[in-house]
């Protein structure tokens, strides 16, 4: 279960920077609108990660290893 929870805190914190990432968008922020959706998407594969139980602690490489490590066969 705390799996469970973790994931989906997570998935807020994602759909938030994915927020941020748009507002800076329109308005031609690019730098910002570029880091928020970056991490909009390390958090998402995060997500993905913790549904299979599976902990990262750092973001790249390790991040890209394991998740193609365990969504590979999928």
């Amino acid at each position: 279960m705390l799996f469970i929870k973790f994931a989906r805190k997570y998935f807020e914190e994602s759909e938030k920077d994915l927020e941020r990432a748009v507002k800076a968008f329109n308005i031609n922020y690019h730098p910002q609108a570029i880091f928020h959706a970056q991490q909009s998407i390390v958090k998402g594969v995060k997500v993905m990660l913790e549904a299979k139980r599976k902990v990262i602690y750092n973001h790249e490489p390790e991040l890209v290893g394991v998740f193609s490590g365990t969504f590979s066969n999928e």
